[in-house]
């Protein structure tokens, strides 16, 4: 930018004070000019309040032989006040265009702020009409399940392995279309679920013995338990064909080993097997969870199960325990009962049976080995 030449340099006979209250007025920075007019005329009053200033100008002056030409000090100020009001109304306009796209610029945020509000709403709107449908076919579905009652049909219920392993197919139909799940399955087997029907695979078996368990598949209200056992590497299978109970040899087992079991605090101590019971022994230690230990029956829907066959043999009679719903309360926590259960005579091929009291929180082994 070029730097405005001072008026001295134009006129020779204009004072160095009006030199100076000049160039100030006309400033390229508004900040830098005189703010009032008031000041403006006291810069001037300055001016005539220093004569002797002015005339020793006018002998330097002279000596050079130029007269003072106060017609051009007049114009240079006036031409000073048009600059200092044009710079005036240029500042003026500028801050009034500033606050111009200031306001347009706020007033846009606003209408995007609104736009984005109301975008944002009817994208909560969709969603509530998506959760009220996805609801309203829940409830339709909860509908017709309940007054369609549902059939879960399993094509097996029995997975019989190899000591090596394998994999077995299970078919799965319902009368209503419904998916379902698998829950319980032992650590040494895997499911592959696909529509219709899944497919369980089981490891190599490197122990010894026979391993039994079970696993459980739901739909809906609807559960079916899938019984599974797998021989041993040194397992040897002498079953006797024949359907009649074991009435050719007495058993006794001590201590017989199981998969699984839902209670803790009772054990099978034994079973005896002759030709015509089944006996279970048990050794029920009172919890303490329970108030001086709590109470027990026996249910009359006690059964032993065949895992090979599915065969179930009924519950005869109750040795020291009543049957549900009398019960016998225990006098303390950590107290011992004991007591059997007499079942119909087993088949003589069974080797590893549940025994099964079948209702919630009852006693309830899986995998009890007969050998």
């Amino acid at each position: 930018m070029e730097t405005m030449p001072e008026p001295s340099t134009l006129v020779w006979s204009i004072p160095d004070a009006a030199n100076r209250t000049i160039m100030k007025a006309m400033s390229l920075r508004p900040e830098d000019r005189q703010q009032r007019i008031s000041e403006f005329m006291g810069d001037l009053l300055n001016v005539e309040k220093n004569p002797s200033r002015i005339e020793t100008h006018r002998k330097e002056k002279a000596k050079k032989k130029k007269p003072i030409n106060i017609g051009n000090t007049i114009l240079v100020v006036i031409l000073a006040l048009v600059f200092i009001a044009i710079g005036v109304s240029v500042y003026n306009i500028r801050q009034e265009q500033l606050a111009e796209e200031e306001k347009n610029r706020q007033e846009q945020l606003a209408n995007d702020l609104r736009i984005r509000q109301e975008q944002l709403a009817a994208d909560r709107r969709q969603q509530q009409e998506r959760e009220r449908a996805a609801r309203e076919q829940e409830r339709i579905r909860q509908e017709q399940m309940i007054r369609t009652p549902i059939t879960l049909n399993v094509s097996k219920r029995h997975l019989s392995f190899s000591s090596s392993g394998g994999n077995e197919q299970i078919t799965i139909t319902s009368n209503i279309a419904i998916s379902y799940s698998v829950s319980d399955l032992p650590s040494w087997c895997t499911a592959q679920l696909y529509t219709g029907y899944l497919v369980i695979t089981c490891r190599a078996n490197q122990g010894n013995s026979t391993r039994t368990d079970y696993f459980t598949i739901t739909a809906g209200n609807k559960k079916e338990r899938i019984n599974i056992s797998q021989s041993g590497t040194s397992n040897s299978s002498n079953l006797n064909n024949n359907d009649s109970p074991n009435n050719d040899n007495n058993k006794l087992i001590i201590n017989p080993s199981c998969s699984r079991k839902t209670i803790s605090y009772i054990d099978i101590t034994k079973i005896e097997i002759n030709e015509n019971n089944t006996i279970v022994y048990f050794k029920y230690t009172a919890p303490s969870k329970y108030i001086n230990g709590g109470w027990v029956c026996a249910d009359k829907n006690f059964i032993i199960q065949d895992v090979k066959t599915n065969k179930s043999y009924k519950l005869i009679k109750a040795n020291n325990i009543p049957i549900c719903p009398e019960h016998y309360n225990f006098q303390g926590k950590g107290q011992i009962l004991e007591f059997s259960l007499y079942f119909e005579p087993i088949h003589n091929s069974a080797n590893i049976i549940d025994v099964i009291e079948g209702v919630d929180g009852g006693f309830e082994f899986y995998g009890v080995n007969l050998f």
